[in-house]
Parts: structure tokens; sequence; C-alpha cells
């Protein structure tokens, strides 16, 4: 079921950064436990330097370079309230998964620290942020020694196969693995709510692509001085495995392109019998398959511009057929 999210207006934006000042400035009750302190007294002065300069930064409109700020102030001196800032910047920021993770943190701290109005805040702010969340499910190839990056950051594989929120926005993807060619792609994701699933391809092994490079090796028992000079292959089969693979790669982009039309249809149903948030039974099976059409057309995508790939590789690669004059 789908369901629209409105946008905040200029004086519901405004209202709700007053309310995150006010309840992240508030001092702590009478009894509460202290903010964690940081180690050193100089971390604590920097995070306070930090803290301040992105508060002007945001009051600016530079959300870009306030959160970083936030991020590291709270990293080095770490505090209910610069949390509940970070958090609310990256809510701004359009960047839901990150906000509902600081809040969580955020809620944590203040229980902690018997703070009840940020408490009350942050969790408020986790269920709502929790209905607005784009969920990315990966899979991964069976490959020895995979690591996955996303953002130049380390992607589990253990959280192959699992639902992980992720910010909307364009993302980069990394694949490498010992012995195996390395492979980047770009993901693209939608804001919520919704679901996704992106496909890391199987990574070629190493060997075979140097193999095709170099091109198939010269007949044995040929003298390297005055003998016959060897017959070159003339690629044959290569060329024609090239042409199969071509074959099939446009068949499973074919295949992304029915499954992105039929979602299409599908949501225009979903349009038809949806009334905001309320849908009849035939808005929510089309909801159904608009979900999983939307799935298959992805995974045909990336499989099929592999494919495609691999053929590409096998045509360009494919020795030239060369004349041999007769010795007479």
């Amino acid at each position: 079921m789908t369901v629209l999210r409105p946008r905040f207006g200029s004086s519901a934006l405004l209202a709700f950064m007053v309310t995150i000042e006010a309840v992240a400035s508030a001092a702590p009750p009478t009894g509460s436990l202290p903010d964690p302190a940081p180690t050193d007294s100089s971390d604590k002065g920097m995070a306070e330097a930090l803290f301040r300069a992105a508060k002007d930064l945001q009051a600016q409109g530079k959300l870009a370079d306030a959160c970083p700020k936030f991020a590291e102030s709270h990293r080095l001196d770490p505090k209910p309230g610069t949390i509940l800032n970070l958090a609310s910047c990256h809510e701004l920021e359009g960047r839901t998964a990150s906000a509902w993770a600081d809040y969580s943190e955020a809620a944590t701290f203040a229980a902690r620290a018997h703070q009840a109005e940020r408490e009350k805040l942050a969790r408020s702010k986790v269920e709502e942020l929790g209905k607005r969340l784009s969920y990315v499910t990966f899979r991964f190839p069976d490959v020895k020694e995979l690591t996955v990056l996303l953002d130049g950051k380390t992607l589990t594989t253990a959280a192959a196969g699992t639902r992980v929120p992720i910010d909307p926005g364009e993302h980069l993807l990394d694949a490498r693995a010992t012995g195996r060619t390395s492979w980047t792609g770009h993901v693209k994701i939608e804001a919520g709510p919704g679901e996704q699933t992106v496909v890391v391809p199987m990574l070629a092994d190493e060997t075979s692509a140097a193999d095709l490079q170099r091109g198939p090796p010269a007949p044995p028992g040929v003298s390297s001085a005055g003998g016959e000079e060897p017959s070159p292959r003339d690629g044959s089969t290569q060329r024609a495995a090239g042409w199969i693979t071509l074959g099939i790669g446009v068949a499973a982009v074919g295949a992304g392109t029915f499954f992105g039309l039929r979602t299409l249809s599908d949501k225009s149903t979903v349009d038809e019998h949806c009334a905001g948030s309320h849908c009849d039974d035939a808005g929510l099976r089309a909801n159904d398959a608009a979900k999983d059409s939307a799935t298959l057309s992805t995974i045909a995508f990336i499989v099929g511009g592999a494919v495609l790939a691999t053929g590409i590789v096998l045509l360009v690669t494919t020795p030239r057929t060369r004349s041999v004059a007769a010795a007479w």
C-alpha cells in the first residue's frame, strides 16, 4: 500500500527546529545522571567549539557542513543534546535512516540520564521516521573472502538477505575478492516508505580475465628458430560464445523492461483503487504485484548488464584471422 508523505511547509519546519532547540538546550532535571565525560579536557573544549560552529552553520541553512561537526562533537564528548541536534540535522537533510538511528541513540542517552522530555521527543521521532524508512535487501554472490563497500564503508556480508534502512539518494557499491576482478555499481535509493533489492553480480575469475586479454596460446611442437610458423586460431568459438552471451544479455534486459512496464501498469491500478492511505482489495493486490515486478525488473537489468558486458569483452578480445603465406 502506497502512503504519500506530506512535505514540511516553512512554518512547520521552523516550529520543528524551535522544538528541537528548546528540548536539546533544556537543563537536565536535578538528580539526573551526568552525561558521559570525555577522557581528555582538550576533547571537551574541541567538542564545544564544534557544537557551536555546527549550530551557526545550521542556522545559515548549511546542513552539509553542520552535520559532520555535530557528529564529531558527539564523538569527542557524547551528550544527549548533541546527538539530538545531529538527528535533527540529518532529518532536515532528508537522511531518514541516519536520523532514525541518531534519535534511537538519543533516546537511550536521555533515558540513562533520566531526561524525560528529551527521551519523549527522541522516541516520538523514532516512531515517526520508522514509517518513512527506505529499506534495501542486498544479495551477494557466493565468493570466498568477499568484501563489499557501501560509500567507502565496509558492509558486512552478514547483511545479505536482511532488510537494512538506507538513506535516500545515490550510493556507490564496490565488491572485491582475492583472485577475482572487482565490481563497482551505482545504486539509487528512492525516498521511503519503500523496499528495494540490490544484487551484486558474480565476480569474474581474475585468471580467466587475464587469459582472455593474452589471447589463445601458440600450438605446441613449433621450433622458435627456422621452423614452420604456427597457424593462429581463428577465434570462431570465442566469437560464437560472445554473440550467444550478447543474446542472453539482450533477453535479460528485455525481461527487465517488461517487468518495468508491468510495474507502471500496476501503479496505475493502485492509483485508481487507492485514496490516500486506504486501498480496496484490487489496490492492495496491484501494490503487491508492483513491488514484485519492480524487484524482478531490477534483478533482470543488473544481470543483463553484466552479461552484455561479458559478451562485449568476448567479442572485443577475439583474435583476428591472419593469412599465412605458403612457403615454396
